[in-house]
């Protein structure tokens, strides 16, 4: 997409991965649209779990809430949002269906069992528990996302057409 001609044909993107390959061929102010739009967006999400969390009364000393952080991918066209997000990275899936998270375990990182053990916290509180100690779910980060979601994705569209049509036509 990056412009070597002034000939553009006009195509249908579809499939994230597809998405991906296209803004990271775009030069690096339209890309920055996208980027923008997704880091905002990312905020208000983050924004709006912790609100959640202390509407639930999740408290467990404020640990859990403290915790919940947003962590981009190195191309920025990617966030996780969370308990301990900044302990997480995102890799590329080996069936090339697209993007997941895994938590980093690295023996030396003074912070891994902290943020391992506010992971655990989100997941309870989130889904609830079984056993001896039962606790009723009570999800604060699928809400948070469902809120947004709507605007997201009109965010996010809004913005890759802005980006794709300032490349077809030039830097204006």
């Amino acid at each position: 997409m990056a412009r070597e001609g002034k000939t553009y044909v006009k195509t249908k993107i579809k499939g994230i991965n597809k998405l991906r390959k296209t803004l990271n061929r775009l030069e690096p102010e339209e890309k920055a649209i996208v980027q923008r739009a997704l880091a905002k967006a990312a905020v208000r999400i983050k924004r709006d779990a912790i609100g959640l969390a202390i509407e639930q009364d999740i408290r467990l000393t404020g640990d859990l809430i403290r915790s919940i952080e947003v962590q981009r991918s190195r191309d920025k066209m990617t966030a996780i949002i969370g308990p301990s997000a900044r302990d997480a990275r995102v890799r590329k899936n080996p069936f090339h269906t697209g993007q997941y998270a895994s938590i980093k375990q690295p023996a030396a990182q003074i912070r891994s069992a902290e943020a391992q053990w506010n992971l655990m916290k989100g997941w309870w509180a989130e889904f609830g528990t079984e056993g001896p100690i039962e606790q009723d779910p009570q999800p604060f980060m699928n809400p948070a996302f469902d809120m947004n979601e709507r605007a997201l994705r009109q965010e996010v569209r809004r913005s890759v057409n802005k980006a794709l049509k300032k490349a077809a036509l030039g830097s204006k």
